[in-house]
C-alpha cells in the first residue's frame, strides 16, 4: 500500500512552503468560486492510482487547525491501512461531537449550506431528510482533512460532478453566497467540504477519526486549567461552567448520536437534545431547525441541575 498526501499551493508563498512529506497540488482553477475543489477534482480524474493507495488533500492551514503534520498522517495510515477505507483528521474536532451533523452546523455558521445539501441528496437519491440524520465522530469531518482509498474518491467525484451540473443549470445556485467571518462568500466550498460526511453516512465505507489525534486533543484540554484565558477556546470556556470535564460531555453526546443512528429510539435522541439545551455553546444553537422539529412535541423539564426532554 502507498500514501499520497497533497498540500494545495494557493500562491507563491504557500507553494514555496509545502512541508516535507506532502506533494504540492498547484491551485490552477478556472472556477475560483469553488476554490480548491476544482484542482482536487482535476487531480483525481487524471492520476494513476497505485493498488490500495490512500490519497488526501490538505490546505496550508492543516497544522494550524489540527496541530498535525505529515508524520502524524503517516502514522495513522500505518495503523489503519488494513482495516479502514477512510481516515479522518477533522478540523474543529469538538464540533464533530457537539453538532448533530455537518449540515446543522453549516446552516448555523454559513446559512444555506444545509438546504443546498438537502437538495443535492434528494436529486441524487441519497436521502429525503439529510438535515435530521445523526452523524457521529467517525463519519464527521470538516475541511476535507482525510485520506481515503480510490472507491471513496470515485464516489466523491461522482457527487461533485453532479453538483457542478446543478450549478450549470441554475444561475441562482451558481451565484449563491453565504456569510463567513462577517462577509459574503460563495457557498460552494462550504457545501462540498461536507460531501465526505455525506458519503460516509450514506455509503458502506469503513472510517475512523484518528484515535491518536483525539487523545492529543483530550490531553490538550487537560492543560487548559493552567493556561491563560487567551489560550482557551470559546467552547471550553462555556462548557467548563457547566461540567468538570467538557470533553467527557462531548463524548457522551457522540455516544448518543452513535446509538440513535443504530437504534432510532427516543431514549438517546432525548438525551442528546437534553445535553444540547443544557450546554448550549452559542446561545441560540438549541433552537436550530433540527432541534425545533424534534422537540416540538416533547416535554422539556428545566431546573438549575439539569434539562430533561421526554
Amino acid at each position: 500500500m502507498t500514501l499520497t498526501a497533497y498540500q494545495v499551493g494557493y500562491d507563491e508563498k504557500t507553494r514555496s512552503e509545502c512541508p516535507n512529506g506532502f506533494k504540492l497540488l498547484d491551485y490552477n482553477n478556472e472556477l475560483p468560486h469553488f476554490k480548491e475543489i476544482i484542482p482536487i477534482l482535476t487531480e483525481l480524474q487524471s492520476r494513476d492510482w497505485q493498488p490500495n493507495e490512500f490519497v488526501g488533500f490538505f490546505s496550508p492551514r492543516f497544522f494550524e487547525k489540527t496541530g498535525l503534520e505529515f508524520n502524524d498522517i503517516e502514522k495513522s495510515y500505518q495503523k489503519y491501512q488494513n482495516s479502514k477505507d477512510v481516515i479522518l483528521f477533522s478540523s474543529f474536532l469538538p464540533g464533530t461531537y457537539y453538532w448533530l451533523n455537518p449540515w446543522e452546523h453549516g446552516d448555523w455558521f454559513n446559512p444555506g449550506v444545509g438546504k443546498i445539501s438537502n437538495l443535492i441528496t434528494k436529486k441524487n437519491g441519497i436521502s429525503d431528510n439529510l438535515a435530521d440524520v445523526p452523524v457521529p465522530v467517525n463519519k464527521f469531518v470538516f475541511s476535507h482533512y482525510l485520506i481515503a482509498k480510490r472507491p471513496f474518491w470515485e464516489k466523491w467525484m461522482e457527487l461533485t460532478k453532479a453538483y457542478l451540473e446543478l450549478c450549470e443549470k441554475s444561475k441562482r445556485l451558481a451565484e449563491f453566497t453565504t456569510v463567513y467571518n462577517g462577509s459574503n462568500h460563495s457557498v460552494h466550498p462550504f457545501v462540498v467540504e461536507r460531501f465526505p460526511s455525506m458519503l460516509l453516512w450514506a455509503q458502506n465505507f469503513s472510517s475512523i477519526q484518528d484515535e491518536d489525534y483525539i487523545q492529543a486533543k483530550r490531553l490538550l484540554c487537560g492543560s487548559y486549567a493552567i493556561r491563560s484565558a487567551q489560550e482557551i477556546p470559546y467552547w471550553w470556556t462555556i462548557l467548563s461552567q457547566r461540567v468538570n470535564d467538557p470533553f467527557h460531555l462531548l463524548e457522551r453526546m457522540n455516544l448518543c448520536k452513535e446509538n440513535f443512528e443504530q437504534t432510532d429510539t427516543d431514549q438517546f435522541k432525548n438525551e442528546y437534545w437534553s445535553y444540547r439545551i443544557w450546554s448550549s455553546i452559542y446561545g441560540g444553537d438549541s433552537f436550530t431547525e433540527q432541534a425545533q422539529r424534534y422537540l416540538s412535541n416533547k416535554t422539556i423539564v428545566v431546573n438549575e441541575l439539569k434539562v430533561e426532554a421526554s
